[in-house]
């Protein structure tokens, strides 16, 4: 079971590097610079939405999620952008909702790129 872990986690981080040296062509120190800045601002988006949903803030939260959206979908990871975009659309329209939830699945869904932050 590690093995597949470990393998998911690298076709994600392969998938995501792959797609920024081939839509943006980009030269290797530069995907490396890309993964690290997306997983970077990743992280700590979703740490804010945390806090967004435990203030009950959902404008913030509204925030957080377009901004985690773009990144994902700069980086070609289009179904977690779909994640997001629901925590940025229910958000603001001030939906009720388990956000928390939504959250958990984006770092599930992340954790390979949310690991090389070193959080």
């Amino acid at each position: 079971m590690v093995e597949t872990k470990e393998k998911k986690s690298d076709n994600l981080v392969t998938k995501v590097a792959e797609h920024l040296k081939n839509i943006y062509s980009l030269n290797p120190e530069q995907v490396e610079q890309m993964v690290q800045i997306s997983a970077s601002s990743i992280s700590e988006s979703l740490v804010e939405a945390r806090q967004n949903v435990a203030a009950g803030d959902l404008v913030a939260l509204s925030g957080q999620g377009h901004k985690v959206k773009g990144v994902l979908l700069g980086i070609g990871l289009n179904e977690e952008a779909e994640i997001a975009r629901q925590i940025e659309l229910n958000g603001r329209e001030g939906k009720e909702m388990d956000y928390s939830l939504l959250i958990d699945q984006l770092e599930a869904r992340t954790q390979p790129l949310l690991a090389l932050c070193g959080d």
